[in-house]
């Protein structure tokens, strides 16, 4: 009688070892989603932010449960992050009358590609005029 309990936790700690690598999984390619994002839109925006929690719940991730700490939009060519954090429950120690939870963080970190607004239209036409001039093999006598 005294096997049977600890043969069936050796059971269910496989089932949530299982969970939990499948959360952080999920967690990551999220957070990978999301960066990309933050690169073109400068960090972190109301749009982006929608986008994050629909992938989370398309990953069956519940976004109520999880952090999210971000560089907030308006970073131009500097680094952006994102930070998720949660807890995953690891179901098998309540056979025991234990409440155990495994912490799951995951950051990301990339440089924004978000062009600097122009302050002049005659800006906006050097800059393109540069990038033309660099795409063709930059200046030639």
């Amino acid at each position: 009688m005294l096997i049977l309990p600890f043969l069936l936790f050796f059971l269910l700690v496989g089932a949530d070892l299982l969970r939990w690598q499948t959360t952080v999984l999920s967690v990551e390619n999220v957070a990978d989603t999301a960066i990309e994002r933050m690169e073109q839109q400068g960090g972190m925006d109301e749009r982006v932010a929608q986008q994050v929690t629909r992938w989370m719940e398309k990953t069956h991730l519940q976004p109520e449960q999880w952090s999210v700490m971000a560089t907030p939009v308006g970073t131009n060519g500097e680094e952006v992050t994102i930070t998720l954090t949660g807890r995953v429950p690891f179901l098998s120690f309540r056979l025991f009358g234990f409440d155990v939870s495994v912490p799951v963080e995951v950051t990301r970190v990339g440089i924004s590609r978000k062009e600097p607004p122009f302050h002049s239209e005659h800006e906006a036409v050097q800059s393109k005029e540069e990038t033309v001039k660099n795409q063709e093999g930059g200046d030639e006598p």
